[in-house]
């Protein structure tokens, strides 16, 4: 990839996460005090210049011809991001149990797309 485009993609998540983190959790009512800790998982796609075709395969049929899947795992018992992966975007969600499935932990919740 090219050092613009990744500079750019450490400061877009950079951003993000010290907005997350900044956030005040709210909401919980005792509803999770059985979880030893909480984590969200999800992945959204998103198109690509079709010269990264190659790289990152597009989902097919209709949708763009490049794109990638970004794959994250929100902690939000420290409000820290457990996990964060970039995949070509016609792999299948059930194809990423696996990384997602390690950080499973006695007494977790995961809640998943």
């Amino acid at each position: 990839m090219h050092q613009q485009a990744i500079a750019c993609l450490q400061d877009l998540l950079g951003q993000g996460l010290a907005t997350l983190q900044a956030r005040t959790p709210g909401g919980d009512d005792g509803l999770l005090a059985a979880c030893t800790k909480v984590s969200l998982a999800a992945s959204t796609g998103f198109a690509r210049p079709d010269a990264l075709q190659t790289t990152f395969p597009g989902a097919g049929g209709s949708a763009a011809t490049a794109g990638a899947k970004r794959h994250a795992v929100w902690d939000s018992t420290s409000r820290l991001l457990a996990h964060c992966a970039l995949t070509p975007w016609n792999m299948p969600d059930q194809r990423y149990v696996d990384p997602v499935a390690a950080f499973a932990q006695k007494g977790m919740l995961c809640i998943c797309d």
